[in-house]
């Protein structure tokens, strides 16, 4: 049995394709989706993507989104993905500190919209730390 995985981020279609399964992680735990998983709709948290094809395995890194799985085919629509080796540690520590030394110069305005991206560069490389200590 065939399953088709298709994940959509708000910026851009990063994979297509047939899969063996897939390993995300949920708000209700961690999920191994095989083909010919009954159908589900989830909501997905911040985490490493696991995804395993005939040939190989692509890891990417997704934020909150949702997971549909239906007899062939899976969407997962995060807000936010990329290829796991496309992310920088440093950099995204440097952008961490730009952010950081933002919010403290900042005299007004739209500080909650730093703090938000604050937030999440912060779960972004809490996940990327985790990932490369584990898999090492």
């Amino acid at each position: 049995m065939n399953t088709y995985l298709h994940v959509i981020s708000l910026e851009k279609y990063l994979f297509h394709g047939y899969i063996k399964k897939i390993h995300v992680n949920g708000y209700e735990g961690v999920l191994n989706i095989y083909p010919g998983h009954s159908p589900l709709l989830t909501m997905v948290r911040p985490s490493v993507l696991r995804i395993f094809t005939e040939f190989e395995e692509k890891k990417l890194y997704v934020s909150n989104g949702i997971l549909e799985v239906q007899p062939n085919v899976i969407y997962i629509l995060p807000d936010e993905s990329c290829f796991l080796n496309e992310l920088n540690y440093n950099q995204l520590i440097k952008k961490r500190n730009d952010i950081k030394n933002r919010i403290v110069h900042m005299k007004h305005g739209n500080q909650h919209i730093l703090q938000d991206q604050l937030v999440n560069l912060k779960i972004k490389l809490k996940i990327i730390k985790k990932y490369l200590i584990l898999h090492k």
